[in-house]
Formats: C-alpha cells, structure tokens, sequence
C-alpha cells in the first residue's frame, strides 16, 4: 500500500456438516483488516476451485 502499512491477512474455511447423503458445503475465505472475502464456496469435486 502506498505510504502505509500492509493488513493483517488470515484465511480460514469452514464445512458444513454433512447432509443426508454425505454432501458437504465448504466455504473458504480470507479476512484482511476486519473484512472477510470469500474466495470460493461450493460442494469439493463439484465447484471449480474447490477439490
């Protein structure tokens, strides 16, 4: 950043529990100066970017 420091960057995910049959939902996501973006969520195996 021009003339001022960089944020704090932190990623995380979180899953959901599994549904009745076995499909979970996963949501990643990084949080930079109290904000959180979400970078993909979807079902693994079944949404680009998420294996």
């Amino acid at each position: 950043m021009p003339g001022g420091a960089l944020p704090t960057v932190q990623r995380s995910e979180e899953w959901s529990a599994p549904g009745p049959g076995g499909v979970v939902t996963v949501l990643r996501y990084h949080i930079a100066a109290g904000v959180r973006y979400v970078d993909v969520a979807g079902f693994p195996g079944h949404t680009v970017g998420l294996q």
